[in-house]
Formats: C-alpha cells, sequence, structure tokens
C-alpha cells in the first residue's frame, strides 16, 4: 500500500495537535487519495470509531458513511452538502457533518488535498427541541382538557340531581334503585376525572426554599401508611440528617405521594410490595436524587416513554394523570423526574438542585 509521506503527516505541530484534541467538534481531514492526514480525539468519540491518521479510510468507514460518497466528493473534488447523521450506540447521538474541501496548497500534489470534515455534537439541542415540542402539546392539551372540563361539569351535575331525586323516590324498589346506585357511581366518577383535569390545567403556585429533606421524607412516608398503601415494614427510607434540597416542599410532597401509591399498586399477584426510598447527592453536590423503587411487576417497554403524557393509563381505574402531574410539578421547581424499569421492578427519581440560584415565588 502507498502510504502518503510521512513529512505531509507531520506538517502540524505537537502543539497543534494537542489545540485540535480539545476541540468541542470532531475534526477530520482526508486526503484526495482516500488517506486520514489528521483526526483528532473528538471524532472518534462522537463517531464512536478508532479512526488513525496516515491509514486508507476505507479500513474504518463505509464509502457512504456520512450520507454521502467520499470517493466522489474526493475524485471531483467538490463539497458536499450538509448533512445530519444519527449514531446509534451506548448513547444515541445527533450529529451535524460539514464537509469542504480544501486545497491546503494549491501548488503541491493532490496528498495535500482533500475534504475537512467537521463534526458538531447537535444531541442536546435535538432533546431540547422534542422537550420543548413536548410542553408545547401538554399546554395545549391542558387547555383543552381545562375548557371541555367546564362544558362537562354542568350537564354531570343535572344528571347527579336528577339520579339522586330518583334515588329518593325509588328508595322501596330494590331493583331499580340499584340502576340508579350504578347511574351515580359512574358521575361521580366522571366527576374526579374532571377535578383531576383541572387540577392539572390550573397555575401552580411555587414557593422554592432551601430546606433539609429528610422531614419531608418522614411525612410523605407516614402519610402513605396511614392511607394503608403499604405497611411500615415494607417501606425502607434512606437519608441523610444533614441533606438539604431546594424546592416547594408542599409540591415535593405531593409528588412522593404520588410515586409511593403507585409503587404499593405495582405489587405482583400474591406479592407482598416492598419499597425502597433512598435520597443522595449527585456527584457534582449540585442536584439531589430522590429515587422511589418498587419490586412489581415493571413497565412495558413501548409504554415508559408515554407514562408522563396525560390521561396515558394502563390501570383501569386510572385517570392517566398523576404522573403527568408529578412532571408538572417537579419543573415548576426546576426539576425533573426519569424512570427507568425492569422485569424486577420501577424505579422513579425525582432530581432537584441541592442549592437553588435564587429564592422565588412564582405561577407555573
Amino acid at each position: 500500500m502507498h502510504l502518503p509521506p510521512k513529512s505531509i503527516d507531520h506538517q502540524y505541530s505537537h502543539e497543534l495537535k494537542a489545540m485540535l484534541d480539545t476541540m468541542r467538534e470532531g475534526m477530520l481531514f482526508i486526503s484526495c487519495k482516500g488517506f486520514i492526514w489528521l483526526c483528532n480525539q473528538r471524532v472518534n468519540h462522537l463517531l464512536n470509531k478508532n479512526l488513525q491518521e496516515r491509514t486508507n479510510f476505507k479500513d474504518f468507514i463505509e464509502d457512504n458513511f456520512f450520507g454521502f460518497s467520499l470517493t466522489k466528493h474526493l475524485k471531483n473534488k467538490t463539497s458536499p452538502d450538509t448533512t445530519l447523521l444519527t449514531i446509534a450506540s451506548q448513547k444515541t447521538r445527533h450529529l451535524e457533518i460539514i464537509s469542504n474541501f480544501v486545497p491546503l496548497d494549491t501548488s503541491s500534489t493532490s496528498q495535500r488535498e482533500g475534504l475537512l470534515i467537521v463534526v458538531r455534537d447537535l444531541t442536546s439541542a435535538h432533546l431540547l427541541q422534542e422537550e420543548l415540542t413536548r410542553q408545547e402539546r401538554l399546554e395545549s392539551l391542558g387547555t383543552l382538557a381545562a375548557s371541555l372540563a367546564h362544558e362537562i361539569r354542568n350537564p354531570l351535575t343535572a344528571i347527579e340531581g336528577f339520579a339522586g331525586l330518583l334515588r329518593q323516590d325509588l328508595k322501596n324498589n330494590t331493583q331499580q334503585l340499584e340502576l340508579v346506585e350504578h347511574i351515580l357511581e359512574g358521575a361521580r366518577a366522571i366527576g374526579y376525572l374532571i377535578t383531576n383535569m383541572l387540577d392539572y390545567a390550573k397555575p401552580l403556585q411555587v414557593q422554592i426554599k432551601r430546606t433539609p429533606l429528610l422531614q419531608p421524607l418522614k411525612d410523605s412516608v407516614a402519610m402513605a401508611i396511614a392511607s394503608k398503601w403499604c405497611r411500615s415494614e415494607d417501606i425502607h427510607l434512606t437519608c441523610k440528617d444533614d441533606l438539604k434540597v431546594s424546592c416547594d416542599v408542599q409540591l415535593l410532597k405531593s409528588c412522593l405521594l404520588n410515586l409511593i401509591r403507585n409503587a404499593s399498586e405495582a405489587k405482583k399477584c400474591n406479592q407482598q410490595q416492598s419499597i425502597e426510598i433512598e435520597a443522595k447527592t449527585s456527584a457534582d453536590q449540585n442536584q439531589v436524587h430522590i429515587c422511589v423503587k418498587d419490586q412489581g411487576i415493571g413497565i412495558a417497554e413501548q409504554d415508559v416513554e408515554k407514562i408522563f403524557s396525560p390521561f396515558f393509563t394502563t390501570k383501569p381505574a386510572g385517570t392517566g394523570l398523576g404522573l403527568s402531574q408529578v412532571d408538572k410539578m417537579m419543573r415548576a421547581q426546576a426539576g425533573s423526574v426519569t424512570v427507568t424499569s425492569k422485569q424486577a421492578g420501577t424505579s422513579f427519581t425525582l432530581i432537584l438542585p441541592s442549592k437553588h440560584p435564587f429564592v422565588c415565588k412564582k405561577n407555573i
């Protein structure tokens, strides 16, 4: 194999190479002969490859790897259009590929001409756009839900009123009275759903302050036990006495109660549910993670991405608003909620800042 002269490979200094390795963008230069003349560490990281200088690019990547023919553009000495590339590995990356044909020295041989390829990581921007789109969709859905709820509530009140009068008139007719009770039960179920819809749509009053975390956790556990969602011996709490978090305490308690109730309902048949709640700081000390873990049946893989969407539920009697409300309350506190689920159980993690840049009171 004919390799380009080593002197060409080392035209740039060690200092320049070191500088290129610190760049956030991936840099790759392929000469007209098809040899990799330059590649920094970042490009290998982004592409999940092991490109090496003074080797032919075909030893590492396919000709159309970037969405265009490298051979064609190197032969014609043309610049490809900017393309977008998704790399699916342990972590999916969304990349922008910017390529230009560069004659590094017009008086030299074609070994100093080639394609300069810049690889930019757009993963964060892509995820942010997805999140913005999702939030816009949720806000529109919340507005529609509130409008619908108001429209339904008036005729529902009439149904309940007339059904109540029928119940009085039919108190001696057991068979027909049972039918009326079914009407009232259905009306109450719709009323409960409407209340939840309105609660989801209305603004949250948020007051954030830095507070010790242990007491709100203990209060939430005590309320869950009092509500008979779990027994005291089946719920295990781990939290350091001095751990503090910036949050709205009441909203945090609401989130925890929702997650504890879900965990208690996730048990397998004839299984006594065990729930673990663990609070700890992140590695950089900037966040507090509160994990609520059950040992239940888990969440189907196709449902994991949907569970925070309003009205999505897999429970026969569920409204599909509990987890969407948790998501809303966490975002209102500059936090978030994540989920991981396996057949051995599900873990929800509430993520909050350990120190807030300011103490605020606002409507969300």
